[in-house]
C-alpha cells in the first residue's frame, strides 16, 4: 500500500509521458541492483542503519548513470521517511501506473530459446488484436520450458509450453 502511494506521488511529480520509461530505466535498474546485493539490501531495509549510509548507497548507485534531479530528491524523501525497503515495489508500480496512464499493458513472454525481433513483434501484434489493448512485452528465456512460450500480462497467464503440456499429460496418466 505505501509503495503504491509513493509511486502515485512520483507519477504526479514526473508526469505521464511514456518517454519517462526511457528516462528512468537506467537509474531504476541501478537501484534494483542494490537490492540484489545481500549486504546493501540489509542496510537499506534495516530500521537501525544510519540515514546517511542509506543516502550514500542510493546516491552512489544513481550517480553512475544519467538521472533527473527529481529522482535524487525523491530518494532522499524515501530515506528520511524510513521507507527505503519499498523501493523495488515502488519501481514496479510506477512503471505499471505510467503504462496504464498511456493505455499500455506490461507483459512478459518466456520461451525456451531467444526469439527474434520479428517473432516477438508477430506475437505481440496477434495478442494485442485478441485483448484489444496495446502491450509492452519483455522477452525472457527459460530453457526448462522445452519448447513453446508462456505469456503473461496483467493478471492473465497463458502457458503454451511443452513442459506444461507434458505436466498435464503426466497428471492425467497418474489418475
Amino acid at each position: 500500500g505505501i509503495a503504491k502511494k509513493y509511486a502515485k506521488s512520483f507519477l504526479e511529480i514526473t508526469g505521464t509521458s511514456l518517454a519517462n520509461r526511457s528516462v528512468y530505466k537506467e537509474p531504476f535498474a541501478a537501484l534494483l541492483e542494490l537490492f540484489e546485493i545481500k549486504e546493501a539490501s540489509l542496510v537499506l531495509c534495516s530500521p537501525v542503519m544510519p540515514e546517511e549510509l542509506k543516502k550514500d548507497l542510493l546516491l552512489h548507485a544513481i550517480d553512475k548513470v544519467k538521472h533527473p534531479p527529481e529522482l535524487k530528491a525523491f530518494l532522499m524523501v524515501l530515506v528520511e521517511s524510513g521507507r527505503t525497503q519499498v523501493l523495488p515495489v515502488f519501481v514496479r508500480l510506477y512503471d505499471e501506473m505510467l503504462c496504464e496512464a498511456n493505455g499500455l499493458i506490461l507483459g512478459a513472454i518466456t520461451s525456451s530459446c531467444v526469439l527474434t525481433a520479428q517473432e516477438l513483434e508477430t506475437i505481440k501484434t496477434q495478442l494485442e488484436k485478441v485483448i484489444d489493448k496495446k502491450l509492452s512485452l519483455q522477452a525472457e528465456v527459460d530453457k526448462s520450458l522445452l519448447g513453446g512460450v508462456c505469456l503473461s500480462y496483467g493478471h492473465t497467464r497463458i502457458d503454451l509450453s511443452l513442459k506444461h503440456k507434458l505436466d498435464l499429460l503426466t497428471a492425467q496418466v497418474a489418475l
